[in-house]
C-alpha cells in the first residue's frame, strides 16, 4: 500500500508532464507570431487584436480555473481526490470554458451577429463573451 500523500505527490508529478509539454508548446507557438499576424493582415484585420484574443481567451481560463480551485472562498469546490491539475483542469476548466464559448455562440445568433460576419469575427467575439461568462460561470460555482 502507498501513502497517500506519495501517492498524490506522483499524481501532481505525472500530471506535470502534459502541461509541461503544452507549455513548450505555446511558447514555441508564439514564436512562430509573424504567421498570425500575415494572416490578419490578409484578412485586412488589426494585427494587434490577434494577441490581443488570445491573451484575453488564456486569461478567462485561469481565471475560471483560479475562481472555481484555487481561491479560498467557503463552499468552494475541492479537486478531486484522483484527478491532478492536468486532469482537473482538461476536464472542469477547459470544458466550462468551451460551455461558456457555446453560450456566447448562442446569444450572438439569437440577436442576429451572425449573419453576414466571417467565422473568424464570430469566433473572436465568442472569445470577447466567453470572458464575463467564464468569470460568471466561474462565481456562480462557489455560490450555488
Amino acid at each position: 500500500m502507498m501513502n497517500n500523500g506519495l501517492a498524490q505527490a506522483i499524481g501532481t508529478g505525472i500530471s506535470a508532464v502534459p502541461v509541461f509539454f503544452l507549455v513548450f508548446d505555446l511558447v514555441f507557438r508564439l514564436m512562430q507570431i509573424g504567421q498570425e499576424k500575415a494572416s490578419f493582415v490578409q484578412r485586412d484585420y488589426p494585427v494587434d487584436s490577434a494577441v490581443t484574443i488570445g491573451l484575453l481567451a488564456l486569461v478567462s481560463i485561469a481565471l475560471l480555473h483560479g475562481f472555481v480551485y484555487a481561491v479560498g472562498f467557503a463552499g468552494q469546490e475541492e479537486r478531486p481526490g484522483y484527478a491532478g491539475f492536468a486532469l482537473t483542469f482538461l476536464h472542469f476548466t477547459i470544458a466550462g470554458y468551451g460551455i461558456a464559448l457555446l453560450v456566447s455562440l448562442y446569444v450572438l445568433w439569437t440577436f442576429g451577429r451572425t449573419v453576414d460576419v466571417t467565422p473568424s469575427q464570430v469566433a473572436m467575439t465568442m472569445v470577447v463573451l466567453g470572458f464575463p461568462a467564464s468569470l460568471g460561470a466561474a462565481t456562480a460555482r462557489p455560490v450555488v
